[in-house]
């Protein structure tokens, strides 16, 4: 378990991170390191849905 807790603590502090920054980098590497995303190519079709979608919210991305 103190694994998957480490994992998420990263994927947590890397979202604040990418938000605080708008750093979209930062964004795709916290997705990645979710343990619910898997890989790399879905982490970055869910990271560009997410900010189109929100844009107006994220404008920290634009």
């Amino acid at each position: 378990m103190n694994g998957l807790t480490q994992q998420v603590k990263a994927f947590e502090r890397l979202t604040i991170e990418a938000a605080v920054h708008g750093c979209r980098e930062s964004a795709l590497l916290a997705l990645v390191t979710n343990p619910l995303v898997g890989n790399v190519t879905d982490a970055q079709a869910l990271l560009d849905e997410v900010l189109t979608i929100n844009r107006q919210w994220l404008t920290q991305f634009n």
